[in-house]
């Protein structure tokens, strides 16, 4: 099996014009026999029924498409027929008032091609899946919990969620180790993607935020209003623990229940979008859902006790919940999310629940990560979970005696894991979470050296994970893998292609002579196709078709565009318009047995966990290969220069 380059077909036409890439072999993520048994394949859901909980009606997530504002609801109506998400009519018309603020523009979601029903997975009935949770006082304020979803009061807190409508980011930041990451991240969102959302930042107690400083946030990123969590009581009290701790992992997830917003975007603060927020608030599945998060490189680190306490059946349970994770479930990266708090304000008290026992969570899951799924599962909503099927890619430095071979001892140079490139739906650059190498007041970040195509689970073992099989391992428990884990890839240099335009000046006549003899009729010098360098544009093709973010100028896109769909012919060209590969050439990569299929066969396995990884070494100011994901990531290290520089300006010295 190759990776998804454009093969034989192209480089049989070109005469050995396109250059040579080294083709790498590929095995498939681990995918849970759930997601065969319910034909779920990739990032795909459907159905249309109703959803039921034991006795008690759920609301399904569907209105959470009628309440974003006219401009996200008109986008989703204008997709393709076999791609809207069933819809619920309104009980009454809507007023202005009534409409989320802020949201603008008109955000691009998918390909033009993309036919995947984002609707409403067929659910189980609870009972099936639930059971009584283990610990007498975790018992206790699961009663209350369920007691009070019943009730009026409840019914009013998600009325008054519904009425204010708003939209907003949330940032739990604060303390010296995550401020600089949360200016940084401000700066990119306000600056750069101009956007006008509003921002809730929370932090832990005074000792975490200076006043001086978050007066000093305050006036340079508007509209924006801050939280100090210990300051906001839970407004139905006594409902859970007498003593909450509101530190760490439950702080964060306290402050969806200190929020004033309906539609959520929360981001760690060292998890920065390279896209403009508001996109996300308009992806199918989350106006299907009501929620959507991402995915973690690891899998199976979620401890059956880690359901089972909390009143899930593991087997079961797990399997509803994977089955929101397209063919191959990850376990859950929870730097970045999105839910409606009206929709699932229920879920909002089970995760807060769950993460009120931190202590009990240790050693069955990886601090709040997956506790969000779980909480679905505990609601009875586990068939609503949602999360993006691509897996992160990773990102590294080149890092002196920080690989240690385990034969020998031996210390070498090797690349050290900063964080992981998270991607959207159809493969492009969402978020960089910069997990292990955040931004400092005091010192330059790690430069971005390398970056992977998104990981196969069988790679991220194989090389990555601390308890590995292969030769290697990083010192003394860090992220690194050697030299041979990847395939490097870089584009092909056309010395006269210039981001000025593409007028016939910018024509490199060497590059053509094996197309302008006739026998690809129509591609010759005197054609508007001649304007293409073909080695730049088939290289950059070629890797963004090995899962390589590497951007591509506008301009030589236009121009080559139509060579490619010539060298394809008819038939591939149609296959590529069809799975939306044309437009979007990293869904070739998703779509590859690589991504979709696993083999049982634990030698096969064996033999190809040591296959290196498609990687590229980024120039960010290239102009051949300009683009949003580039520009993001120049743009947050400025930001980053400049945090640097005007810290006495945020009395962070």
């Amino acid at each position: 099996m190759h990776f998804p380059l454009l093969e034989h077909e192209i480089e049989t036409r070109l005469q050995g014009l396109i250059i040579s890439v080294h083709h790498v072999h590929e095995e498939a993520d681990n995918a849970h026999d759930f997601s065969s048994k319910s034909n779920v394949t990739r990032s795909v859901i459907t159905g249309n029924d109703i959803i039921t909980n034991g006795n008690l009606p759920l609301t399904s997530g569907k209105e959470t498409v009628d309440s974003l504002p006219d401009s996200l609801r008109s986008q989703a109506d204008a997709q393709p027929e076999e791609q809207k998400m069933p819809k619920t009519t309104p009980s009454s018309s809507r007023t202005s008032a009534e409409q989320p603020r802020l949201l603008v523009g008109l955000p691009i979601v998918g390909p033009e091609e993309d036919t995947r029903k984002w609707g409403i997975r067929k659910a189980l009935n609870s009972t099936s899946y639930l059971t009584d949770p283990e610990g007498v006082e975790r018992r206790a304020v699961l009663l209350k919990i369920r007691q009070h979803i019943s009730s009026p009061e409840y019914l009013k807190r998600v009325a008054e969620i519904k009425d204010k409508n708003l939209t907003g980011i949330i940032i739990p930041a604060g303390g010296t180790r995550y401020l600089a990451n949360l200016i940084v991240t401000l700066k990119v969102l306000r600056d750069h993607f101009k956007t006008k959302l509003h921002v809730e930042v929370m932090w832990q107690g005074g000792q975490e935020m200076k006043s001086a400083t978050w007066g000093a946030i305050q006036t340079a990123f508007p509209p924006i209003r801050g939280v100090d969590i210990w300051k906001v009581p839970h407004p139905v009290p006594d409902m859970h623990r007498l003593r909450l701790p509101l530190t760490k992992y439950t702080g964060k997830v306290y402050s969806l229940i200190a929020s004033e917003f309906r539609h959520v975007l929360l981001i760690d603060a060292d998890s920065m979008p390279t896209q403009s927020p508001e996109v996300y608030l308009a992806h199918p599945q989350y106006l299907a859902t009501g929620n959507l998060f991402w995915p973690d490189a690891w899998t199976g680190l979620v401890q059956p006790r880690a359901y089972s306490m909390h009143g899930v059946k593991p087997d079961i349970g797990r399997d509803v919940i994977n089955s929101g994770k397209g063919s191959s479930p990850r376990d859950t990266e929870s730097g970045q999310f999105l839910i409606d708090r009206a929709t699932h304000l229920d879920v909002l008290e089970y995760i807060l629940w769950i993460n009120s026992f931190p202590k009990d969570l240790e050693g069955s899951m990886w601090g709040d990560k997956d506790t969000f799924g779980v909480a679905f599962a505990a609601a009875g909503k586990g068939h609503l979970y949602s999360q993006v099927d691509v897996p992160p890619a990773g990102l590294f430095a080149w890092r002196k005696n920080m690989l240690m071979e385990k034969a020998t001892g031996m210390r070498s140079w090797g690349w050290q894991l900063l964080g992981f490139l998270q991607h959207d739906s159809w493969g492009r650059p969402a978020f960089i979470h910069r997990t292990i190498n955040k931004y400092e007041i005091d010192k330059e970040p790690w430069e971005l050296e390398m970056i992977t195509a998104p990981m196969p689970r069988r790679w991220t073992d194989y090389y990555l994970a601390h308890e590995n099989p292969g030769p290697t391992r990083g010192v003394p428990w860090d992220y690194v893998v050697p030299e041979t884990a990847i395939t490097l890839l870089e584009p092909t240099r056309t010395a006269t292609w210039f981001s000025a335009g593409i007028s016939a000046s910018h024509v490199d006549e060497s590059l053509l002579p094996t197309l302008t003899d006739g026998r690809i009729s129509g591609i010759g010098t005197s054609a508007p196709h001649a304007r293409c360098p073909v080695p730049s544009f088939l290289s950059i093709r070629a890797m963004q078709e090995n899962g390589l973010p590497i951007d591509m100028e506008p301009s030589m896109q236009e121009a080559c565009l139509p060579v490619l769909e010539r060298l394809l012919g008819p038939s591939l060209l149609q296959q590529y318009k069809k799975n939306g590969w044309l437009h979007l050439p990293m869904m070739r990569y998703l779509d590859g047995a690589h991504m979709t299929q696993w083999s049982g066969d634990n030698e096969w396995r064996r033999i190809e966990s040591a296959t290196p990884l498609p990687a590229w070494k980024p120039d960010f100011l290239a102009k051949h290969c300009d683009g949003p994901f580039a520009q993001a990531v120049r743009e947050a290290y400025a930001a980053s220069s400049w945090i640097r520089q005007n810290a006495a300006s945020f009395s962070l010295l």
